[in-house]
């Protein structure tokens, strides 16, 4: 009999029934009672072709006048200040002859009620080269998603440039009009212009837009925060767009003024703007352009089997093979990330403890610090649970300090392992005097803070060792710091946070970037944009 629930709007296969047809799929009808659950089915349905190949569906007035040809050119766009809100109508104008390229890929965080959400934010400058520049902003979950965006908006922002000459109107104009001003936060862009062959004079950010717009020869001049590229972009995009908010006097006289757009083609607007027809919602699938969503039918006989999915959980668990989860699991089992430094170098976050695994191994060494029981009232009573602190690290400038609170004591141990794994810092070490051998002690001085309890940690002379209690003292030998004085004051009694404590002062070691690492390290490409097609393939749902 035929069964089920059918697809979506785009149709997920015919899981039951008899799926509709058009152009998108329909629901499928939920038919008779069937047997059993039923299968998937294949594919998402009759969408109709490759995603990628779909004929382009314009949803407003100008991007059916584009579409149709009525509008001959970009410049008639700008003429009338017609508002762009469709990406396709600069493919149209456009199409190969753009240009795209990626300026930043910077992850921002957000603090929320269940912590800290991180995105990543594109910046993409976007032009042909040839009196056209556009700039696009967009924050995603998925780095793909963000880079997709802002090339969208980029061509959404697209603008036209005036080139003008420095001296004499000799050959091609090559430089600005005249002198140009943008601002965005607290950086200003100011272009000037340059006479023949000079280039373009300015940093790396400005240069690139300026390139994209067709500019040859200008000279440029910035101040504020330029280090944040954002808004040194968006200064100098405003600036560039200040080449048609100045008309000089040889654009006085009135242009010759064509009827308007809309008005001009209101007949064939009026005729294109026909409403959009769904089909009917019971009864068997619908047709028309969209599909319907189908009758609802019997139940079903039984549950059905689980299938070939997850059902099987039997074997030893501890053999089981790692299957990770998460973006940066995929890329650290398939050998994309080669170290655990590039994962810190992006402030990537570690949700999987075999991570770490994969990259430290057994050079890890845990050690329980303490295991207390802890009791809290209830209604039926008191309840009892354990409490474990545990330190782990490899004696090699890694270390990490976890806490779980659990019925079980061996659950607890086992969860506070894992809790340590996942906040395994790196460990940055220095000199006390002349800097000979290897780095032995902290870079300065430290201090962590948690509850009452504070500690400060202070460089010690080569063979000091470290002067300190048995808590902070455990913590620093698995850091892999040999000297170094210890200072702590507070209720150091209280374990959990004397240890704590000791983590935050070793976790600033980092958080200080001493003059020699002041040079900005060889940017590589952000591991999320670089491997963003394997990611992609990587990301397939889980099937039952």
């Amino acid at each position: 009999g035929s069964r089920g629930r059918g697809g979506f709007r785009g149709g997920f296969g015919g899981r039951g029934g008899d799926a509709g047809g058009g152009e998108r799929g329909g629901r499928g009808g939920r038919g008779g009672r069937g047997r059993g659950r039923g299968g998937r089915g294949r594919g998402r349905g009759g969408r109709g072709g490759d995603k990628g190949k779909e004929e382009w569906q314009p949803v407003t007035k100008l991007g059916r006048l584009v579409k149709d040809g009525k509008i001959k050119s970009l410049e008639e766009v700008y003429m009338f200040a017609l508002p762009i809100k469709e990406s396709e109508i600069i493919d149209q104008f456009l199409g190969s002859r753009l240009k795209d390229e990626v300026l930043k890929i910077m992850p921002v965080q957000k603090q929320t009620r269940a912590g800290q959400r991180t995105r990543f934010k594109a910046i993409v400058a976007i032009g042909d080269y040839d009196r056209h520049v556009g700039l696009g902003v967009k924050c995603s979950k998925e780095v793909a998603t963000a880079i997709r965006g802002a090339i969208i908006l980029a061509k959404l922002s697209v603008i036209p440039v005036r080139l003008g000459y420095w001296g004499n109107k000799i050959g091609k104009p090559h430089t600005v009009p005249c002198k140009l001003t943008g601002k965005c936060g607290s950086v200003v862009v100011r272009l000037i212009p340059a006479p023949r062959g000079t280039g373009i004079v300015g940093a790396p950010v400005p240069k690139k837009l300026l390139t994209m717009a067709g500019i040859e020869d200008v000279y440029t001049c910035s101040r504020g925060q330029t280090a944040t590229l954002g808004n040194f972009a968006k200064a100098t995009y405003q600036a560039i767009r200040g080449t048609f908010e100045y008309l000089s006097p040889d654009l006085w006289p009135e242009a010759n003024a064509a009827n308007h757009p809309y008005a001009e083609h209101s007949d064939f607007l009026m005729k294109a703007a026909q409403p959009h027809r769904f089909g009917g919602r019971g009864g068997d699938a619908g047709g028309g352009e969209r599909g319907g969503r189908g009758g609802r039918g019997g139940r079903g006989r039984g549950r059905g089997g689980r299938g070939r999915g997850r059902g099987g959980r039997g074997g030893d668990k501890g053999k089981e093979e790692w299957q990770p989860v998460t973006k940066l699991g995929r890329l650290v089992k398939d050998g994309k990330i080669k170290s655990l430094e590039e994962v810190y170098m992006f402030a990537l976050p570690i949700k999987e403890s075999e991570i770490i695994d994969q990259f430290l191994g057994s050079r890890l060494k845990d050690e329980v610090l303490k295991i207390m029981p802890v009791q809290k009232q209830t209604r039926a009573g008191q309840r009892t649970r354990f409490k474990a602190i545990v330190a782990i690290g490899d004696y090699d400038r890694h270390v990490g300090l976890g806490v779980k609170c659990s019925k079980e004591v061996a659950t607890a141990i086992r969860g506070a392992i894992i809790l340590a794994k996942l906040s395994v810092i790196p460990v940055r070490l220095g000199y006390w005097g002349n800097k000979i051998g290897k780095p032995h002690t902290v870079p300065c001085k430290l201090t962590g803070k948690c509850g009452s309890v504070v500690v400060r940690l202070i460089p010690a002379p080569r063979g000091t060792g470290i002067v300190g209690a048995p808590v902070p003292k455990k913590l620093l030998t698995m850091a892999g710091i040999e000297d170094v004085y210890t200072c702590s004051r507070g209720q150091t009694a209280t374990l959990g946070n004397f240890a704590k404590a000791t983590y935050q002062a070793i976790r600033g070691t980092f958080e200080y970037l001493s003059p020699d690492l002041w040079p900005e390290a060889n940017a590589a490409n952000h591991p999320y944009a670089e491997h963003s097609d394997f990611l992609m393939k990587a990301a397939q749902p889980h099937r039952h």
